[in-house]
């Protein structure tokens, strides 16, 4: 029948398919642009953020640590009062970074890992606020007793939060490159079947 079809219309009817296969393949193009570009939207806004907020949770505890030590073995007031503004200014930070990676964390093994943190977090802020009380105490065995106290139940409940704070980041870091092997994998398909529909047109 095709040979039949005088060579106008042959050529015409190449021509449409040519066209035909060319739309397919730029459909196909840009439909898998546009799903690479979502799940890039979506790996930065979960993940990468994610991995951000808590990293920056954990610098926070480990200055919260540092300057409440630094605090404690401190003789001066005006020491103990720069001491002091930069424990709390990074208490601070921590829970409103924590704060800012919980709606991040939405699968059951992320909600799980949070209840574990809050917990830790509570804990240890008991402990910091034991630690603000016994700095009060200036005196030889007062500083002594603080010190005792900061490397011992502070230290313990301090490791256990950057223990888990780690173990957030971590989590992140696995779901980024799952998300990467993802879109990977959605580029080697997609690129498969434009060579395909590129192949079959000539």
């Amino acid at each position: 029948m095709f040979t039949s079809m005088k060579v106008g219309t042959r050529l015409l009817l190449g021509f449409l398919t040519v066209a035909l296969l060319g739309a397919i393949v730029a459909a196909v193009g840009i439909f898998s642009m546009a799903a690479m570009n979502e799940r890039a939207e979506y790996a930065y806004q979960n993940d990468l953020l994610g991995i951000s907020h808590s990293k920056e949770a954990n610098i926070q505890l480990v200055i919260v640590s540092r300057s409440l030590r630094s605090l404690l073995l401190a003789t001066e007031p005006a020491d103990k009062k720069r001491f002091l503004d930069r424990y709390t200014a990074s208490r601070q930070a921590m829970h409103a970074e924590l704060n800012k990676a919980r709606p991040l964390f939405q699968a059951p093994e992320g909600k799980a890992l949070f209840a574990d943190i809050d917990r830790g977090v509570a804990e240890y802020g008991a402990t910091l606020d034991q630690a603000i009380k016994l700095a009060e105490d200036t005196s030889p065995e007062g500083i002594a007793a603080a010190a005792a106290y900061s490397f011992g139940p502070l230290a313990v409940k301090g490791n256990y939060v950057d223990a888990k704070l780690t173990e957030l980041g971590q989590q992140k870091e696995s779901a980024a490159a799952a998300s990467k092997e993802k879109a990977s994998a959605r580029y080697h398909d997609a690129r498969s079947i434009m060579i395909a529909l590129v192949v079959g047109s000539l």
